[in-house]
């Protein structure tokens, strides 16, 4: 495990005496003095970037120093994970935020960071990215066991109302209206039903474009845009609708042919009280 060093120079002696009985931990520093400022700045990204974590050890005058804010600033852009130790009189700068401190003891400072997880903030995120691709995925299955449930509930329930019509019979005007108005009862049912059907499809759309939202987050952290690109290819290249609305317009027509035949029903039963046709 590489961990790189942060301090000032004048702490130096004392962030060594620390060190020297701290053991596992591959230390990296950056103490040359370079020509300029942008080759210091050059080669401490490189080593801090090749490092796992990033310890930063605070004296009583790291308030006036730059480069300890620089490489502060350099380790939250890496998305490093930081520790920081507080030297003897040391102070804590403004900028110093989000940060875990240690005790000065060497071993304790060696048992933090053999035991700290050491998972980036980009493998973090890539783990919730992939969680949250998987939940989508899921809740577009749900989607189908749902349409198949309410299209199997609201046609079986037609079909019964046609059975149930048939063993009645139509042969005598009591019959046929009490077989008719069973069959205007399910025919009912089943037009009840189908706003519920379209409620769960709409709350599912809505969840999805929750769950999308927060992939979008994810991915700009990510400096990537799959999902963006993709949708935007869909909307723009291709005209894609989103099942959503798809799913909506089937379960409409589906509930137009269930008034169609309600009112079927309907006109039957007002024939054969008054023998209109």
């Amino acid at each position: 495990m590489k961990v790189f060093i942060s301090h000032r120079s004048e702490d130096k002696d004392e962030v060594d005496l620390l060190l020297k009985n701290v053991n596992g931990i591959d230390i990296q520093f950056h103490r040359t003095l370079e020509a300029s400022d942008e080759l210091w700045k050059k080669k401490v990204s490189s080593k801090m970037s090749n490092s796992d974590i990033v310890l930063f050890f605070l004296g009583s005058t790291v308030n006036e120093s730059k480069p300890v804010s620089w490489e502060f600033d350099l380790a939250k852009k890496l998305r490093k994970k930081c520790f920081a130790i507080k030297l003897k009189n040391g102070q804590v700068p403004s900028y110093i935020e989000d940060i875990k401190f240690i005790n000065s003891q060497p071993k304790q400072i060696e048992s933090t960071l053999n035991n700290s997880k050491l998972i980036s903030t980009d493998e973090l995120l890539i783990e919730q990215y992939k969680i949250m691709v998987s939940s989508t995925e899921k809740v577009t299955e749900q989607r189908l066991k749902v349409n198949n449930l309410f299209i199997t509930v609201t046609t079986s329930l037609l079909s019964i109302s046609a059975l149930v019509g048939k063993l009645i019979g139509f042969e005598n005007k009591n019959t046929a209206m009490l077989a008719v108005g069973i069959m205007l009862f399910f025919s009912i049912v089943a037009f009840v039903i189908s706003f519920f059907w379209q409620k769960l499809i709409n709350s599912y759309g809505q969840l999805n474009t929750g769950k999308f939202t927060v992939i979008n987050e994810i991915e700009n952290q990510l400096q990537t845009n799959l999902f963006q690109r993709e949708w935007e290819i869909l909307q723009k290249d291709i005209g894609y609708k989103s099942n959503t609305k798809t799913e909506t317009t089937i379960i409409i027509w589906f509930r137009v042919f269930i008034i169609v035949i309600g009112l079927i029903e309907v006109l039957y039963l007002i024939n054969r009280q008054f023998n209109l046709f």
